[in-house]
């Protein structure tokens, strides 16, 4: 079964998220506090989350934002505005969902500041299974999760999935269909070592999986644009260095459109082979 590449690849993208927000954290660096917008349209609706950076000293830390105005128009004459839902947090209320094929372009409003931004709704592919199993890396076993799920036909197409634990982001990772062009594709995430998930120090603690916990795995198939953006994220991650700008404005984040799946299993330990 072929692995997640590394980063530098440009293959697939295995990043591990210590966060407890539910949208990617980007841990932006060496900069003033600036606003944050994190969005995306999708089958299922349209949501944002709008916050402020604090200063270069702590910026993993948001101030949300609950006075924007966010709105989203496709070039098929659809719009929604999205309504505020208390920290930081905006959604769709009126039924609104994305059509494949369908450029989008989100706009959010912070008192005389306006960030755009645009993405191409893309198509959605089911999970078609979803366990834990054991890997042998460096002599030692690791609990990685192991996802399967069909490549769309005939073009390159870009894959973001995020898996949470008890609904609180663990890891994300991106990839493109490289290697497995119209097949099914078989990956792996690594979660953590099966010494540190006994010995259980510190230093382990945001990657503990525990017996009962509850594993949800989404699965966006993303745009070339949204791909770009989040590989410039990863290779941030190690030269310390901020992604460059999705929105139009100056502000932090990104938009992105499409297609989501989702599927859920419960961690248990004597089911792992």
């Amino acid at each position: 079964m072929k692995k997640i590449l590394s980063i530098l690849s440009l293959i697939a993208v295995v990043l591990t998220m210590n966060s407890c927000k539910e949208n990617i954290d980007f841990d932006y660096h060496h900069m003033e506090p600036v606003y944050v917008v994190e969005g995306n349209v999708s089958n299922h609706g349209a949501e944002a989350v709008v916050s402020m950076t604090q200063d270069m000293e702590d910026t993993t830390e948001y101030i949300p934002v609950s006075n924007a105005t966010v709105f989203v128009k496709g070039n098929d004459g659809s719009s929604t505005t999205l309504t505020s839902l208390g920290n930081g947090k905006y959604a769709s209320t009126d039924g609104f969902k994305a059509v494949k094929g369908v450029t989008y372009t989100m706009t959010a409003k912070v008192g005389d500041n306006t960030y755009t931004s645009y993405s191409t709704m893309q198509d959605s592919v089911a999970i078609d299974s979803l366990n834990f199993k054991w890997e042998k890396v460096m002599n030692e076993r690791v609990l990685c999760l192991r996802l399967a799920y069909q490549d769309i036909k005939d073009d390159t197409t870009y894959y973001l999935v995020k898996m949470y634990r008890n609904d609180k982001i663990y890891k994300w990772a991106v990839s493109n269909d490289a290697g497995y062009r119209d097949s099914l594709i078989d990956r792996s995430l690594t979660c953590i070592g099966e010494k540190q998930l006994k010995d259980r120090d510190e230093d382990s603690f945001d990657k503990l999986i525990d017996e009962g916990d509850r594993i949800r795995l989404e699965l966006m198939v993303i745009d070339r644009r949204t791909f770009d953006y989040l590989m410039s994220v990863s290779l941030g991650k190690s030269s310390r260095t901020n992604p460059f700008l999705n929105f139009t404005g100056g502000c932090l984040g990104y938009f992105s459109a499409w297609g989501i799946a989702s599927k859920e299993i419960i961690y248990k330990y004597d089911e792992v082979k």
